[in-house]
């Protein structure tokens, strides 16, 4: 079990939390022995555990430890690592998590399911691998600030808008979100980050078109060409203007 200090999920009284010491970002383990909670700060060497995950989800998934590649063999519990990232950081709630990851299975055969899963991220514990869930009652979530991972560092850059940042999220966009992992319930995400993905071009395309920099502007114009959809008006233009 995690706990996140800087976000309360565990009300500590002022006066003790200074006495500890404790301060934002702090981690905080939770065990359990004789009937009683022991919340213990970790610190040093123990805190790394927490920090060399990384998580790429643009064209497939793949899960890092230390840079080595974790396989799970529930494939569903890669999934449901998979869905969980997709949430950014926000809680999902249990319930619609077992439904989008088993829709055709019986409610309750969908939450022991969800169980089986869960527990299989967390046997990684026991090869010195920690993927930080955090549950709160009916929900759940990643710590994503124990993880690297490019969805979230496209977004990230997608939101800072400036040159500088919409070309290294169009780099991070190395293929469609999850394409080669077939999640039904994904679709969605894919859409969304698809959208953003287009409008970052379409913006650098224009920059570099006014701003005369013909080289980068053709590269712009051969991903648009490329790509597997014709959605928008503004890529078949660009395919058209690549293609005279």
């Amino acid at each position: 079990m995690f706990v996140n200090f800087k976000e309360g999920q565990i009300a500590i009284p002022e006066k003790i939390a200074e006495k500890l010491n404790l301060r934002e970002n702090d981690i905080l383990e939770c065990t359990e022995k004789d009937g009683s909670i022991i919340l213990t700060l970790v610190t040093g060497e123990a805190r790394n555990k927490y920090s060399n995950l990384k998580i790429l989800c643009f064209g497939k998934l793949a899960v890092f430890a230390d840079k080595n590649s974790i396989l799970l063999t529930n494939k569903k519990a890669m999934e449901l690592i998979a869905y969980l990232v997709c949430q950014t950081g926000a809680c999902a709630n249990k319930t619609t998590a077992a439904e989008a990851l088993w829709p055709e299975a019986l409610p309750e055969n969908a939450a022991n399911n969800l169980y089986k899963a869960t527990q299989s991220i967390k046997n990684l514990q026991k090869q010195q691998i920690f993927i930080p869930i955090e549950s709160l009652r009916g929900d759940f979530k990643l710590l994503t600030e124990y993880i690297y991972c490019d969805l979230w560092e496209f977004e990230r850059l997608y939101n800072n808008r400036s040159i500088d940042n919409w070309e290294k999220a169009e780099k991070i966009y190395s293929n469609i979100l999850l394409f080669e992992n077939g999640y039904s319930w994904a679709a969605e995400y894919e859409g969304h980050y698809d959208i953003m993905y287009y409008e970052i071009l379409e913006y650098l395309y224009r920059y570099y078109e006014k701003s005369n920099i013909k080289k980068n502007s053709i590269i712009i114009v051969r991903n648009w060409k490329i790509s597997e959809f014709f959605q928008t008006s503004f890529r078949q233009y660009v395919v058209i203007l690549y293609l005279k």
